[in-house]
């Protein structure tokens, strides 16, 4: 819980790495906010669109150092 209580929107939870094929490769920073924002919008169209509910399982084929397959496979 501890963990949990430190979590303040604007810090980092995540970072991603560009492979650098059109220059020299990057990371960027993203928020335990930004993440819950875009799980959010994520969950609300899987339901309006699909009619997912709570029961679904999905599967996906991205890797956990994309950012889709860390939203789908880990927080999603």
């Amino acid at each position: 819980m501890e963990r949990v209580n430190k979590q303040k929107p604007g810090k980092c939870a995540l970072l991603v790495y560009t492979s650098g094929t059109t220059g020299n490769p990057k990371g960027v920073m993203l928020s335990h906010d930004n993440l819950v924002c875009g799980v959010k919008i994520l969950l609300k169209q899987a339901r309006d669109d699909y009619g997912l509910d709570e029961n679904e399982r999905m599967v996906s084929y991205l890797p956990l150092s994309h950012i889709a397959g860390c939203l789908f496979d880990i927080l999603f």
